[in-house]
């Protein structure tokens, strides 16, 4: 993985930790399920209680496109101030929902799933592995011409009035 020269050494050195962390929490989760005994000790049985396999598919998918936007130059989004102008009884949605989904796309979804759980551990490893190649494909998404823009435009004022039609005038 080479720095992009938008991103700071330290935001380098801190994306590349998270990868070597997610490679061993892959590694350690496999041993774990496909060991031959369970795990005899109560906190390694409480910690992979609270694991699973789709948060680990979830984690790969946000690293890669935390990769992306290094790669593509992408800074952090500046946040409109929150406005919720809603009559009584009505709420406007604040957040978005479903950002991170949208933006990796339905490819990269169907690349990190398999319905065999040792296959789908493979395939987040050598997603781990080949992480610069999917981050390349997403961040060709990422820099189109007319991105899909995660924020709410600004809701424009609706003109109501009503305009004349036009006559001519008979000056005979």
């Amino acid at each position: 993985m080479t720095p992009s020269p938008t991103t700071s050494n330290t935001e380098h050195r801190r994306l590349a930790r998270l990868i070597a962390w997610a490679r061993l929490a892959l590694v350690w989760f496999a041993m774990l399920m496909f060991a031959a005994a369970p795990p005899r000790n109560r906190r390694r049985l409480g910690r992979f209680a609270l694991l699973s396999l789709d948060d680990l598919a979830r984690l790969v998918r946000n690293l890669i496109l935390a990769r992306a936007a290094q790669l593509a130059g992408v800074g952090r989004a500046k946040r409109a101030p929150c406005r919720n102008y809603a009559p009584s009884g009505f709420s406007r949605r604040l957040r978005p929902r479903q950002v991170a989904r949208s933006l990796a796309g339905s490819r990269l979804r169907r690349a990190l799933r398999h319905r065999d759980r040792a296959t789908r551990i493979s395939i987040l490893l050598a997603a781990l592995r080949d992480l610069d190649a999917h981050a390349r494909n997403v961040a060709r998404k990422l820099t189109r011409l007319a991105p899909i823009i995660a924020l709410q435009p600004p809701h424009h004022a609706v003109r109501t009035l009503a305009r004349l039609p036009l006559v001519a005038a008979d000056t005979s």
